[in-house]
Protein backbone atom coordinates (compact mmCIF):
# COMPACT_ATOMS: atom_id res chain seq x y z
CA UNK A 1 0.00 0.00 0.00
CA UNK A 2 1.62 3.35 -0.85
CA UNK A 3 1.52 6.47 0.80
CA UNK A 4 -1.84 8.07 -0.94
CA UNK A 5 -3.31 4.78 0.06
CA UNK A 6 -2.68 5.11 3.31
CA UNK A 7 -3.23 8.58 4.36
CA UNK A 8 -6.90 7.70 3.03
CA UNK A 9 -7.48 5.14 5.02
CA UNK A 10 -6.13 6.10 8.11
CA UNK A 11 -8.65 9.14 7.30
CA UNK A 12 -11.95 7.27 7.00
CA UNK A 13 -10.53 4.58 9.92
CA UNK A 14 -10.08 8.16 12.07
CA UNK A 15 -14.11 8.76 11.07
CA UNK A 16 -12.73 11.97 9.26
CA UNK A 17 -14.00 13.71 5.80
CA UNK A 18 -11.51 15.16 3.25
CA UNK A 19 -12.63 18.74 4.57
CA UNK A 20 -12.85 17.67 8.09
CA UNK A 21 -9.28 16.80 8.30
CA UNK A 22 -7.87 19.37 5.75
CA UNK A 23 -9.56 21.71 7.79
CA UNK A 24 -7.59 20.40 10.74
CA UNK A 25 -4.49 20.37 8.20
CA UNK A 26 -5.01 23.98 7.51
CA UNK A 27 -5.07 23.08 3.52
CA UNK A 28 -8.03 22.43 0.97
CA UNK A 29 -10.01 19.50 0.61
CA UNK A 30 -9.17 19.45 -3.03
CA UNK A 31 -5.41 19.75 -1.80
CA UNK A 32 -5.76 16.91 0.57
CA UNK A 33 -7.36 14.50 -1.81
CA UNK A 34 -4.45 15.22 -4.22
CA UNK A 35 -2.48 13.44 -1.48
CA UNK A 36 -4.64 10.80 -1.33
CA UNK A 37 -5.16 10.03 -5.12
CA UNK A 38 -1.34 10.41 -5.98
CA UNK A 39 -1.24 13.53 -7.76
CA UNK A 40 0.85 15.21 -5.44
CA UNK A 41 3.02 13.87 -2.29
CA UNK A 42 3.14 15.07 0.33
CA UNK A 43 6.62 16.96 1.82
CA UNK A 44 8.21 15.16 5.07
CA UNK A 45 6.78 17.98 7.10
CA UNK A 46 3.67 18.13 5.81
CA UNK A 47 3.17 14.26 6.29
CA UNK A 48 4.05 14.84 10.20
CA UNK A 49 1.28 17.22 10.55
CA UNK A 50 -0.92 14.62 8.45
CA UNK A 51 -0.25 12.14 11.32
CA UNK A 52 -0.39 14.03 14.29
CA UNK A 53 -4.21 15.29 13.20
CA UNK A 54 -4.88 11.31 12.83
CA UNK A 55 -3.26 10.51 16.08
CA UNK A 56 -1.15 7.99 14.04
CA UNK A 57 2.49 7.97 13.94
CA UNK A 58 4.72 8.90 10.51
CA UNK A 59 5.49 5.09 10.04
CA UNK A 60 1.69 4.08 9.42
CA UNK A 61 1.47 6.74 6.36
CA UNK A 62 4.93 6.33 4.87
CA UNK A 63 7.78 4.21 4.64
CA UNK A 64 10.33 6.56 5.95
CA UNK A 65 12.44 7.21 9.18
CA UNK A 66 10.99 9.12 11.41
CA UNK A 67 12.18 12.18 11.81
CA UNK A 68 14.50 12.73 14.79
CA UNK A 69 13.33 13.72 17.92
CA UNK A 70 14.67 16.05 20.37
CA UNK A 71 14.57 15.11 24.24
CA UNK A 72 14.60 17.80 26.55
CA UNK A 73 13.94 17.37 29.95
CA UNK A 74 12.54 13.83 29.60
CA UNK A 75 10.17 14.70 26.62
CA UNK A 76 10.67 13.66 23.06
CA UNK A 77 9.87 16.67 20.65
CA UNK A 78 9.42 15.60 17.24
CA UNK A 79 9.53 19.18 14.97
CA UNK A 80 9.71 22.42 16.66
CA UNK A 81 6.40 23.30 16.54
CA UNK A 82 5.90 20.63 18.95
CA UNK A 83 8.17 22.19 21.42
CA UNK A 84 7.05 25.35 20.70
CA UNK A 85 3.30 24.40 21.93
CA UNK A 86 4.93 22.76 24.90
CA UNK A 87 6.84 25.45 25.87
CA UNK A 88 3.27 27.81 24.90
CA UNK A 89 1.34 25.66 27.48
CA UNK A 90 4.63 25.39 29.93
CA UNK A 91 5.13 28.76 30.30
CA UNK A 92 8.99 27.21 31.22
CA UNK A 93 11.09 29.15 29.38
CA UNK A 94 14.39 27.38 30.79
CA UNK A 95 13.92 24.48 28.54
CA UNK A 96 15.34 26.90 26.30
CA UNK A 97 18.65 27.78 27.83
CA UNK A 98 18.85 23.65 28.19
CA UNK A 99 18.49 23.48 24.53
CA UNK A 100 20.98 26.11 23.84
CA UNK A 101 23.11 24.60 25.73
CA UNK A 102 22.90 21.00 25.48
CA UNK A 103 21.89 20.55 22.34
CA UNK A 104 23.36 22.97 19.90
CA UNK A 105 27.04 23.09 19.05
CA UNK A 106 29.21 26.53 18.80
CA UNK A 107 27.79 26.76 15.29
CA UNK A 108 24.02 26.16 16.55
CA UNK A 109 24.55 28.64 19.50
CA UNK A 110 25.67 31.02 16.99
CA UNK A 111 22.64 30.59 14.90
CA UNK A 112 20.28 30.80 16.79
CA UNK A 113 21.75 34.19 18.61
CA UNK A 114 21.28 35.53 15.10
CA UNK A 115 17.84 34.69 14.62
CA UNK A 116 17.21 36.44 18.31
CA UNK A 117 18.87 39.34 16.81
CA UNK A 118 16.54 39.84 13.83
CA UNK A 119 13.54 39.25 15.69
CA UNK A 120 14.54 41.94 18.11
CA UNK A 121 14.38 44.50 14.77
CA UNK A 122 10.93 42.97 12.68
CA UNK A 123 8.35 44.98 14.38
CA UNK A 124 5.53 42.36 14.26
CA UNK A 125 7.42 40.65 17.24
CA UNK A 126 7.92 43.51 19.35
CA UNK A 127 6.83 44.17 22.41
CA UNK A 128 4.70 47.59 22.40
CA UNK A 129 5.22 50.38 24.65
CA UNK A 130 2.58 50.89 27.45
Amino acid sequence: MNTSEKIQQARKKAGLTQKELAKKLGCTAQNLAQYENGKRNPKPYTLCKIADALNISVDELAEMPTPPSLKVNGRSFRTGEELTKYLEHSGNRSILINIFDNHLNEKGQDKLLDYAGDLTTIPKYQKKDE
